[in-house]
């Protein structure tokens, strides 16, 4: 008779990643971390404009015809599809159980942006996956550079070019390094589930105000979507 399979960590509510994560806040986590890359492209931006005055001295608002532009077009993706690339970050789509890459493409979709609010909406979608007909939770993690090097740094490997995300979110791993547990409950998340025709139903995340200034995440940011399939 064999034995059930463990619940991922991710999404056993008893785990040590689970206790840590808790009190985080999520949908704050992930606002969060948009405003701050938000900040960062307004700091560029003066910088750009006024590089005698120092970035701080050259944040100025936006101009009123700066902002029509962007109440009047889509907001471009946060993201470009695929699997990486020169355009795109690292991309992860994992099956949770198993710890096995799963093959599909994920990208953001378009949100408009409003100028009475200056909010935009952050989602995603995800296609060509291969799916059995059942539905399934999910959740996606925003990973940036210098977090993804802290996490890596915690995988034991024989050779640093072997380490990669997927050992990262391997389940047997997460749930013996509490240490790991702990950093990775502070990733910028978003939950979500998978229909049984394939369809990624994650709700769309109302970045707070200036954010439509981002274009595209910094360059060696990692998407990992870790989907908690039951028969993987």
């Amino acid at each position: 008779m064999n034995e059930p399979e463990a619940p991922n960590p991710l999404f056993d509510p008893l785990s040590t990643y689970s206790r840590f994560r808790r009190p985080m806040m999520p949908l704050e986590k992930i606002r969060g971390y948009f405003l701050e890359l938000a900040e960062r492209a307004r700091k560029v931006r003066a910088e750009r404009s006024h590089p005698d005055e120092g970035a701080l001295a050259g944040l100025k608002p936006s101009e009123p015809s700066e902002r029509v532009r962007h109440a009047e077009s889509e907001l471009e993706v946060v993201w470009d599809g695929g699997n990486g690339g020169a355009s795109g970050p690292e991309v992860h789509i994992l099956a949770a159980r198993s710890g096995l890459p799963l093959t599909a493409s994920l990208a953001a979709e378009p949100g408009k942006y409003d100028p009475s609010t200056e909010t935009t909406l952050f989602s995603v979608k995800l296609s060509g996956l291969t799916w059995p007909g059942d539905e399934a939770v999910c959740r996606l993690f925003v990973v940036a550079p210098v977090v993804k090097e802290k996490l890596l740094a915690l995988v034991p490997a024989q050779q640093p070019a072997e380490k990669s995300l997927n050992d990262v979110f391997a389940p047997k791993r997460l749930a013996g390094d509490p240490t790991l547990a702990r950093l990775l409950s502070a990733v910028p998340d978003v939950d979500g589930w998978i229909a049984p025709d394939g369809r990624l139903i994650m709700p769309s995340v109302e970045l707070p105000a200036g954010c439509f200034e981002i274009r595209r995440l910094p360059k060696g940011t990692a998407v990992v979507l870790v989907i908690d399939t039951r028969g993987d």
